[in-house]
Order: structure tokens, then sequence, then C-alpha cells
């Protein structure tokens, strides 16, 4: 950051109260903790599409109640709590990378809505017990099913909804001594922010695209065990629940970014790399709908697995776009420029491996899990 830059950034941090950095600086440089926050945050987005997603199918069934659907029921009702602790799990490294590359603006919004931000552990219990619950309760009880259901999606929205406005509250400096002024007690909510509402959308949209891939998955596993025609309503709630998720995620995407503010919405469409990107991000997604339809009704599993796979690298392309549109609108602000890095590479080196280590047992537990849950 050149002299003149950093002088002016002074001047503007002056005009707003962000706290200072940490003394001990980063562990590693800046654009190491991005990259982990990139890679850790599309696994968090892709374990809580599935079971968002999923919780939405399975109440859909429980409510149509369509002759048939009892192998797709036993198969979310089984994998969610699974899945609910997949999101969990994969949630915490990129909050943790969000605390240290942005904990100025991090902690100082979650302090300014510190009521609703520390319901976040009370409402992961009850969406975690209650999928519990229906997975447990037997089939005579639908009643009990569809309102484990009903209040586990309504603790999973409001919990979006708080993860929502507390990542707007943090790129919104400006507005933190307003808000702090007219409630003291933490219960200030960014409901001014117009992108608010497009970003919960966006955050929930790629959920029944995901959830039918699942779905697919499942379908090709369970007729190379010779149940062709017990795969076939998995195949029917898939394609449906991808098509549909595929049009909800592309209008998420074109809503956020007509919401932006007109020089980041300029960033965004100018042709650079967050337009590159966004580009991506749908025809990747484009991509796996066609393959994985074309590939549903043959029942191999390649064609689900390779678009599950595009699916994922999808999302990674709006995610980075996302945390690129931040730097951007927090640069008259804060830069990360301005936090020394004192390296720690030994510690690093030990983490590096222990998440190369976590990743191959995640995918091989989960290939394990998915050939289970099929055979009931």
């Amino acid at each position: 950051m050149t002299v003149l830059s950093g002088l002016a950034l002074a001047a503007a941090s002056a005009t707003v109260p962000i706290p200072p950095p940490d003394p001990l600086g980063y562990p590693v440089p800046v654009e190491i903790l991005r990259g982990l926050s990139y890679l850790t945050l599309t696994l968090h987005f892709l374990a809580m599409s599935f079971t968002l997603g999923g919780v939405l199918l399975l109440l859909l069934v429980k409510l149509v109640r369509k002759p048939g659907q009892e192998s797709v029921s036993r198969y979310l009702a089984t994998s969610l709590p699974l899945g609910f602790s997949y999101l969990v799990t994969l949630g915490v490294p990129p909050l943790l990378f969000v605390q240290v590359t942005y904990g100025q603006l991090f902690y100082s919004s979650s302090v300014i809505m510190a009521s609703y931000w520390l319901h976040v552990i009370p409402l992961l219990v009850v969406a975690y017990g209650l999928l519990y619950l229906n997975k447990l309760t037997g089939s005579h009880r639908v009643t009990v099913q569809r309102v484990s259901l009903a209040v586990a999606l309504a603790s999973m929205l409001s919990i979006g909804f708080i993860y929502v406005n507390n990542l707007t509250l943090a790129q919104s400096p400006a507005q933190w001594a307003d808000l702090y002024a007219a409630n003291t007690m933490g219960r200030g909510l960014n409901l001014a922010e117009p992108t608010l509402w497009p970003r919960f959308t966006l955050f929930l949209s790629p959920s029944l695209a995901v959830a039918g891939l699942g779905l697919l998955v499942a379908a090709a596993v369970v007729r190379r065990r010779g149940r062709s025609e017990e795969a076939a309503p998995f195949v029917r709630l898939g394609t449906r629940s991808l098509l549909g998720g595929f049009v909800l995620h592309t209008a998420g995407l074109v809503w956020t970014v007509a919401s932006l503010p007109p020089e980041i919405r300029a960033l965004a469409t100018a042709g650079g790399l967050p337009t590159l990107l966004l580009a991506a991000a749908v025809g990747l997604e484009l991509v796996a709908v066609a393959l994985a339809l074309a590939t549903a009704a043959r029942g191999g599993l390649a064609g689900p697995v390779v678009s599950a796979v595009l699916v994922a690298l999808s999302l990674a392309c709006v995610v980075v776009v996302r945390d690129l549109l931040r730097i951007q609108v927090l640069a008259p602000f804060w830069s990360a420029d301005s936090i020394p890095v004192h390296p720690q590479w030994g510690m690093f080196g030990i983490f590096a491996a222990s998440l190369v280590a976590g990743l191959v047992l995640l995918v091989v537990f989960t290939v394990k899990v998915v050939r289970n849950l099929s055979r009931g």
C-alpha cells in the first residue's frame, strides 16, 4: 500500500469507529487465509445446502404423501442428521478464518447485534435435535414429523438470517455508531441494508439444487444394487429439485448483483475477474444440470458425481466473488494491507497437514455413508 493511499485510508477510518487490529497480526500472509477461507466456506455451503434443501424436500414429501415415496423419505430422514453434523463441523473453519482476516469488523458487528448472535447455538441445538426426533419417530406419527421438520427448517432459516445480518453489518462500519446508539443492548439488525434480502436469498438458493443432486447420487447407488424400481422416485424428485434450484440460484445471483451499490455493481459487471467468475458460476451449474438430467435415466454414478463436483466449483466461484466485492466495499475504511504479518509457519504446517488428512477422511467416509444409506 502506498503512503498516499495509507493516509487516505487513515483519514477515512477516523470517521468510523473501527477498533485497532490485533497486535499479533496475521499468522500467515492474508492471501493464504483467504484461499483457505474460500475452500472451507465452499464445503460448508455444500453441506448446508444439502441439509437445508433436504429438510424442505422431506417436509414436502410428508405433506403431500404420494405413494411410492417411502424410500425417499427414509433416505432423507436418515441422512439429514448426518448432513447437519457436516454443516456444523465444516462451518467452524470458515468462521475462524473470517474472525482472523476481518476480526476488527466482524467482532464489532457481532457486539452490535449480540442478542441475536448469541441465539445461533441454541437454534443449532434445536434444529439438530428435531432432525433426530424426526428420524427416530415412527412413520405412523406423521404430525410429529411434520412439526419437527417445520420447526427445524424455521430454526435453520433464522440462523441464516442472523449470519447475513452480521456479515453485511461487518462491511458497513459507517452504520455502527447509529445502530449502537439506537440500541445498546445488542439488538441492532442491519435491516436497512439494500443487499440484505438478496444476499439471504442467494445464501439459500442453491439448497434445492444440491439436495436434488444428493437424491440423484443415491438413485445411482440404489440402481447399482439392482433395485431400479426403488430408484425411480429418487430420480423424479431429484431432477425437479435440481431444475428448481438452478432457476432460484441464478435469480438470486442476478438479484444480488442488481442490489449492489452502483460502483460495486460496475465492478461485478465490467468484464474483470468478478464478471468472469460470475459467468463461470452460472455456466458450471448449467452444465451440471444438463449432465445430471442427461444421465439420470441411464443409472450411472459418474454423471451425478461429476455434476456435484461442477456445482461445488460453481459455489466456489460465488464465494470468491463475494469476498472480492467485500474487499472493494471496505476499501474506503479498512484494508488488510494495514495489518502486519508475523508468520508462524510451524503451526501453519501442522494445520495444513491436518486439513489435508481431514479432507481425505471426509471423502472416504462420505462414500461409505452414501453406500450404507442406500441399503436402507
